[in-house]
């Protein structure tokens, strides 16, 4: 990857109502070290070759990987790179970005901080949001959305993100895991501020109770899974701690991942147990994040990932580019109907118009399946309501279709559901979308 970033050690993490997850360990910072990845062979233990050459890990990582990440000296990152049974050793840099938010307070909201339980502002009475309405969710017999909080979707999502605020009660969060190095603040995994993971949540999942908004699969259960520091890097060992996270809390069924990186995209999902014994050959190009996410969908997790917001060809992104993830790139939608004739309203950005392909998104023969990203009305931290741009928020719509098709069926793979929501969607093009590769509009109205 192209950026690179150095960080504290991390503290001992304990886990808030998940599955067990990496081992972190505390130790005194070494003089000149470096923040590493280490990947060792199949049949290898990672905390066994860390120990023979002094390195004490932050964690370590038997799940997606095999792999410890650690800080290490010169002569150990020597010693490590002529062992024979080390596959790999990459420099702990920032391999995905998460895009800080600017969200437009609605009228009428206040901020109350994230403390403990609170109730949003009166005038929220719960609100159909033209992009709920677009995709169909309010039509969807799954969703049910009445205004009455009786039957809530029975499906699991992981909001791999910046965080998401547990005291809102338009969000049925139920445990997450802290996966950024450094001292932890006292929001632990909850939301570190800029309300991106609370918004990404909201749009997914938030709960049909007569308040505030209402998400694509509504009370689905939310994990919170930080891995954005506050300036919104996610370096590859925090990718990989969230990745390891959702592979081991056997409950979680979607990944929303609205995030995104730069980088090689080598190839397709390979054997992990030849990777693993070094068939494939050591530094051979592999992209390691490509594979980490081949073996969670291998263990029927669907991962959504959002398409960027660059207004460039999508295959030059990690992980939309990956054929395993759901890919999504955003369009406007002012008021929940195609047709193109809503104005824009104060609120949403003068440069986007009604029912074309946002100006802002990624494109490409990578995207699976449009959605509404303009414009989004959600819930952010500390009882907050407003509206928010990006394909980070088109994204979720989609976790939320997959979650709706997942509580019907458990077992669906995610090579099904993808196909599913692919075949589900509207025929494109999309107005301004001039790529040549139509993309079909989100509809889970019949999930």
């Amino acid at each position: 990857m192209s950026l690179t970033a150095t960080s504290a050690r991390s503290r001992a993490r304990s886990l808030f109502l998940g599955g067990a997850v990496a081992l972190a360990l505390v130790a005194a910072p070494a003089a000149s070290a470096t923040p590493v990845v280490v990947d060792v062979a199949d049949g290898t233990n990672p905390a066994t070759i860390a120990a023979k050459y002094g390195v004490v890990p932050d964690q370590v990582f038997t799940e997606v990987a095999n792999a410890f990440s650690a800080d290490v000296t010169a002569k150990q990152l020597a010693k490590l790179d002529a062992d024979g049974s080390v596959q790999e050793v990459n420099p702990d840099g920032v391999v995905a970005h998460i895009d800080r938010p600017t969200f437009q307070l609605a009228r009428g909201a206040r901020f109350r901080p994230g403390t403990k339980p609170y109730l949003p502002p009166a005038q929220f009475e719960q609100y159909v949001a033209p992009e709920i309405r677009r995709i169909g969710a309010n039509l969807s017999p799954t969703a049910d959305i009445d205004g009455i909080d009786d039957r809530r979707v029975d499906a699991d999502i992981a909001i791999v993100d910046s965080g998401v605020d547990p005291f809102n009660p338009d969000l049925n969060v139920v445990g997450g895991f802290d996966c950024v190095k450094g001292p932890r603040s006292d929001r632990g995994w909850g939301d570190r501020g800029d309300g991106h993971g609370t918004a990404t949540a909201s749009l997914a999942a938030a709960i049909d109770n007569g308040i505030g908004t209402v998400g694509a699969a509504p009370g689905a259960r939310i994990w919170s899974v930080r891995v954005a520091d506050p300036f919104g890097n996610i370096t590859d060992s925090a990718l990989l701690c969230g990745l390891e996270y959702v592979s081991h809390n056997r409950s979680i069924e979607v990944a929303n991942l609205s995030l995104a990186g730069t980088g090689n995209q080598t190839g397709p999902c390979l054997d992990p147990r030849r990777w693993w014994r070094g068939s494939y050959g050591r530094r051979s190009g592999i992209d390691k994040i490509h594979q980490r996410i081949c073996r969670l969908t291998n263990r029927g997790i669907t991962v959504v990932a959002a398409a960027g917001n660059d207004a460039a060809d999508a295959s030059a992104y990690t992980p939309a580019s990956y054929d395993e993830v759901i890919a999504v790139s955003a369009f406007a939608d002012f008021d929940g109907l195609p047709g193109g004739l809503s104005p824009t309203y104060p609120e949403c950005p003068p440069t986007e118009a009604d029912d074309r392909f946002a100006t802002f998104s990624n494109f490409g023969r990578v995207i699976d399946v449009s959605a509404p990203g303009v414009c989004s009305f959600t819930a952010g931290p500390g009882g907050q309501y407003g509206y928010v741009d990006g394909t980070s928020f088109a994204a979720p719509l989609v976790s939320g279709g997959a979650a709706l098709l997942l509580s019907r069926r458990h077992n669906l793979s995610p090579e099904r559901v993808r196909a599913q929501i692919r075949e589900s969607a509207k025929p494109g093009p999309i107005a301004g979308d001039t790529d040549g590769f139509a993309e079909g509009i989100l509809d889970v109205s019949t999930f």
